[in-house]
């Protein structure tokens, strides 16, 4: 009996033991438990936090770049408008001087027909100011087209009338440009801003 007995407080002892050791473990699992899901706690606030701070500066860049966007726009859009109207303006001068060219022209021709010795002095200034006309509309990109002793070209010129050549006159072609009334003009791309308006040879000779 007192073997047994013996044997009994050894296997209790064994499982109190083991129960304390048991009990230890548990306690340990749990604050290591606890202590992950601290942890866990404080990097899923950081993680949050981080990706709210990297959210707030994505959209405070998307807001600078939008009004950067902006400014350029505004800037290329007045530069467009001041683009706009200084084409008018150089449009609305040149159109101007053409005008008075026109008048010249026809003042100019009126005193040749005249054959007025005393208008010769006023006829020389009025060519004068022709050139210097000219001269101007070149710079502000307005070319006169050349068509005095070409062939009528109707992409060029307008046909107001026409004249029956002689022949003893210095051309008889018939079509081919006798006279300019109005001046045409390209402008500096080359494109054509208004078309001359002429006196054409007709096909019949007078002999």
């Amino acid at each position: 009996m007192w073997f047994g007995k013996k044997k009994m407080e050894a296997v209790e002892s064994d499982l109190h033991n083991l129960r304390s050791s048991i009990e230890r473990s548990a306690a340990e699992t749990d604050g290591q438990l606890k202590s992950i899901s601290e942890q866990s706690s404080k990097l899923a606030r950081l993680t949050y936090k981080n990706g709210k701070d990297t959210l707030d500066k994505l959209e405070r860049l998307g807001s600078l770049l939008e009004q950067q966007e902006s400014g350029w726009k505004a800037a290329f859009e007045q530069e467009q408008e001041l683009r706009r109207q200084d084409a008018a303006a150089l449009e609305s001068a040149a159109g101007a001087m053409i005008g008075w060219l026109d008048d010249l022209d026809a003042l100019i021709n009126g005193w040749g027909r005249q054959g007025s010795g005393a208008a010769e002095g006023w006829e020389q200034l009025a060519q004068h100011w022709q050139e210097q006309m000219l001269s101007q509309l070149v710079l502000f990109g307005y070319t006169e087209i050349q068509v005095l002793g070409t062939m009528f070209d109707p992409a060029l010129c307008e046909a107001v009338g026409t004249v029956t050549a002689s022949a003893d006159s210095p051309s008889t072609v018939p079509y081919q440009i006798h006279s300019v009334l109005r001046r045409g003009y390209r402008l500096h791309d080359g494109s054509l801003f208004r078309k001359a308006q002429v006196i054409t040879i007709s096909q019949e000779v007078v002999k």
